[in-house]
């Protein structure tokens, strides 16, 4: 049975290969638009691996935390956090852009294919 968390280490292994053997390939042939595939792949192979290490799980864990935010938050993040009924669309397209956490990694995924797409044309 495949995990989640197996899959994303094979999806680690596949780029950081990727980008290992753009890299190489580029420094052979002296291409700039492969060593730069290659710096595109990193960047992947980075975001990936600060997921599977969970470092943004612990960041997010960090506000909360019970014992040391009782209350909730710092009023400062509680400000941001609050919604205002008198504006449901901006409410709502605010709670996407911000809070939902797939958001950045589709933006992430769409920039880097965005750059492959530019470095190639």
């Amino acid at each position: 049975m495949w995990t989640f968390r197996r899959v994303e280490t094979i999806i680690l292994a596949v780029v950081v290969l990727a980008a290992l053997g753009s890299l190489g390939y580029g420094l052979v042939v002296k291409s700039a638009k492969w060593v730069t595939t290659s710096g595109l792949l990193f960047d992947v192979a980075g975001l990936v691996q600060l997921k599977i290490s969970g470092l943004f799980e612990r960041v997010l864990d960090e506000f909360g935390n019970d014992e040391k935010y009782p209350y909730g938050p710092p009023s400062h993040i509680t400000r941001m956090i609050i919604a205002n009924p008198d504006t449901p669309m901006r409410t709502a397209f605010r709670d996407l852009a911000i809070f939902d956490t797939r958001t950045g990694f589709y933006l992430l995924i769409v920039g880097v294919a965005l750059q492959l797409a530019g470095t190639w044309l």
